[in-house]
């Protein structure tokens, strides 16, 4: 099963609506299900300030789209955007 950030869980993908909650929001539920996740080709994802971090622990697709990450008006400097680690330990 895929998932799609615009589709499953709201992201507008515009530019302008704040995506953020919804990026958050498919990547803790792909990371508890062992799920890939896709990003509309077409889209463009507006990151606002909010102190949340998307962890992404599952394959992802993030294809043509595009994101815009603004730090205009961060709650904290330190958060992290993004984190990206394996879900699994590297198999010699």
């Amino acid at each position: 099963m895929r998932l799609y950030i615009v589709n499953d869980f709201g992201a507008v993908g515009d530019g302008k609506a704040d995506d953020f909650d919804a990026i958050v929001n498919t990547h803790e539920y792909a990371n508890e299900n062992g799920l890939s996740v896709f990003a509309c080709e077409t889209a463009t994802y507006y990151i606002g300030g909010a102190a949340k971090t998307a962890y992404i622990k599952t394959d992802t697709d993030w294809s043509t789209a595009q994101f815009i990450i603004d730090d205009t008006s961060v709650e904290n400097r330190s958060a992290w955007v993004f984190n990206i680690a394996p879900s699994q330990s590297a198999k010699n």
